[in-house]
């Protein structure tokens, strides 16, 4: 059985390039007196033919090396730099650093960005390394090793494709270093269910179902939905195996949080797994951004496998 397992992490160091503004190594150790913010390239290496990723990021003022670092992706308008600014006021709350990686349309297709290239074109499960889940481990490990943080893992936030991305990333993939995920606004899911074709399951993927779900059951998923998140557009995935999950975003997000609890109930397993809403919020990272930070860093947080807020009832 082949399970997406982080083994080891070397990187050739020729394989990154990281862009710093003047100054700023002379100033990772120390208390930061005003904020900065910029962007770093990435190169992904010849296993990705060598293709580049612009990563924002923001470094609010303070001691960086004890700041807790925050993984930011983006939707499918591929707007890193849009979502990172959303993370901002929270990122000066809470001491983050935010790395918002862009994986752009014409290096990244919508399945090597929010399918993770989790499944090869012959549809077997990838090699972990091969997968562009990997990818925000060896940015993380690059940020970690420049600015000397103390901080052995980080969180990750996705909305909208993001969220796909988010999902997908907390069930294929075994990062040593994430310890929260949010995942918003998805447009649709990846069931971790035995009887559907993937994309939309996992059927024929691997010979022992239980044993994935047990270790994705075990993570820390939590499911953001807006409560206004109910509109049919057409960015939204119609094909009938995406209905089946629901008509809407709202819905969709309902439904994979609910099958997932009765299916951990049904087989015993530990599920530590919440569900959240964001009263009013539509299809709307800026929204959802700041709820995911308060959830992640603030006295919102919650290590139950309850609901978090009930949806308003008038607006589903």
């Amino acid at each position: 059985m082949k399970i997406l397992r982080k083994e080891s992490l070397v990187v050739p160091i020729l394989l990154l390039t990281l862009l710093i503004p003047a100054g700023c190594k002379s100033n990772t150790d120390n208390n930061r007196s005003v904020p900065q913010s910029g962007i770093m390239t990435f190169n992904t290496g010849p296993g990705f033919d060598d293709r580049e990723i612009k990563v924002h990021y923001y470094i609010p003022a303070g001691k960086v090396s004890e700041m807790k670092c925050q993984v930011v992706m983006h939707g499918a308008g591929r707007n890193a730099d849009e979502y990172l600014a959303g993370w901002i006021s929270k990122a000066d709350e809470y001491g983050l650093i935010i790395i918002a990686p862009g994986f752009s349309r014409e290096l990244f297709r919508p399945e090597e960005y929010y399918g993770g290239m989790a499944v090869t074109p012959e549809g077997e499960i990838n090699e972990p390394d091969s997968t562009t889940f990997s990818l925000i481990d060896r940015i993380f490990e690059l940020v970690k090793k420049t600015h000397k943080l103390k901080q052995t893992s980080y969180n990750i936030f996705g909305h909208s494709a993001g969220g796909q991305f988010t999902h997908r990333f907390m069930l294929f993939y075994d990062s040593p270093y994430v310890d929260r995920a949010v995942a918003a606004n998805a447009g649709w899911y990846t069931f971790p269910d035995d009887t559907t074709n993937y994309p939309y399951g996992l059927r024929g993927l691997y010979p022992d179902i239980d044993t994935i779900r047990k270790k994705y059951y075990a993570r820390q998923l939590t499911i953001l939905l807006g409560t206004a998140d109910t509109i049919r557009s057409d960015d939204l995935r119609q094909t009938p195996e995406a209905d089946l999950q629901g008509l809407t975003r709202l819905a969709r997000g309902e439904a994979f949080f609910n099958y997932n609890k009765l299916t951990a109930g049904k087989l015993g397993l530990a599920f530590v797994w919440n569900k959240a809403y964001v009263p009013g919020a539509g299809h709307d990272h800026t929204r959802m951004s700041p709820a995911a930070a308060d959830l992640l860093y603030g006295s919102r947080i919650t290590e139950k496998d309850d609901i978090l807020e009930q949806p308003d009832e008038d607006k589903q």
